[in-house]
């Protein structure tokens, strides 16, 4: 039993996705409720740049997928007071309210290196090495004995539903990556923030590894294995109002814009929680402005933090969410007092932002 499912962009694969789990999926219980599902589901995005979500009838906040990127990428878990910002339900999937225990950043980008060691295996192996793996599923942590031994839980609302994911490398020089993922909601998890968040990682390597071990490398094709990828009944509304939107929607669009950040891991780490620093900032002074909180991140990325640079760019669509979210604006109002430049963004990146029904703020196109 296998699905294969493909698209040239994010946008196309979702979409693809919704289509196969409606159309053909199993009806299944689950703990949140009923639920449409699709089994082995191979999904293949052509052009992992083009990551940002724009469906009609999909009512997603591309502005929290990014924060959360950064906040992921920082190593942080603790869901005050960034994600729950930008996230206000985040404390419903904790299980002390404070933290998510299985959040990706530590496993990741904390004290175990994982990313560092990725580069280390392509650095004393070779571009073609079979051991380039990041792995977020912990036995130590993660399984039944350990949640009574370390946390004393009988149970948890976070066990990873991302497990590992590898890069490889073909004789054309281009970097592949492969993720493995238990379980995955095709609105809220799989189709949203997953792909914003590995897509870039998936990018972020590349740097790393064309900075440190072959110049010539280019960027490959994005493949995520769901073994259940399903539609939940209680939001499933917005997945049949996509496929209803069919000639709306605007699957092909492409995003060519890449992304520029530090050549390290550690620094590219320390750059992350800077960012996060500068943003967390952002939410605990309500009443400085967009400009000044952008020329706090201005100084953050340095010379990276210019138009060309989508890193940046994502840094600064999010002071502008903060800034416009600190003015209690009213549902739907959008301030002229927050004006952010996306003249230099491809068209895909543009319509994500300029459809999003959480914006507050004015793009210049």
């Amino acid at each position: 039993m296998v699905n294969i499912i493909n698209g040239k962009t994010a946008n196309e694969l979702v979409y693809n996705c919704l289509e196969q789990i409606i159309m053909k999926g199993n009806r299944s219980p689950s703990r949140n409720g009923d639920i449409s599902t699709i089994y082995n589901a191979f999904c293949t995005i052509e052009n992992p740049r083009a990551r940002h979500l724009a469906l009609d009838g999909r009512k997603n906040n591309i502005i929290a997928n990014i924060a959360e990127m950064f906040w992921v990428f920082s190593g942080d878990n603790a869901i005050d007071p960034l994600l729950s910002f930008f996230l206000p339900r985040a404390k419903d999937f904790s299980d002390d309210g404070k933290t998510w225990r299985g959040g990706y950043g530590p496993r990741l980008f904390g004290e175990n290196e994982s990313l560092d060691d990725l580069v280390k295996q392509f650095k004393n192996e070779g571009i073609f090495t079979r051991r380039g793996v990041m792995s977020i599923f912990n036995p130590d942590l993660d399984t039944q004995k350990n949640l009574e031994r370390k946390y004393d839980l009988d149970s948890t609302k976070d066990r990873p539903c991302n497990l590992i994911m590898d890069f490889f490398v073909t004789p054309d020089k281009r970097l592949h990556m492969n993720l493995k993922q238990r379980s995955g909601d095709v609105l809220w998890g799989f189709g949203s923030v997953n792909l914003q968040v590995f897509t870039t990682l998936h990018e972020v390597v590349l740097n790393l590894l064309r900075a440190e071990v072959d110049s010539e490398l280019t960027l490959g094709e994005y493949n995520h294995h769901v073994t259940n990828l399903h539609l939940y009944d209680f939001s499933g509304q917005q997945g049949y109002d996509v496929l209803e939107n069919k000639l709306k929607q605007k699957l092909g669009v492409q995003n060519y814009q890449r992304i520029y950040v530090p050549n390290t891991p550690k620094e590219f780490i320390e750059f992350n929680k800077s960012i996060c620093d500068v943003l967390t900032f952002g939410i605990q002074n309500t009443v400085i402005s967009y400009e000044y909180l952008l020329s706090n991140m201005a100084i953050v990325f340095g010379e990276l933090a210019f138009e060309e640079n989508l890193f940046w760019t994502y840094a600064k669509v999010c002071c502008a969410y903060i800034c416009a979210k600190n003015m209690n604006l009213a549902k739907g109002e959008i301030t002229d007092k927050i004006l952010v430049d996306l003249s230099s963004c491809d068209e895909e990146f543009k319509q994500s932002i300029r459809n999003s029904s959480f914006r507050k703020f004015k793009i210049k196109e």
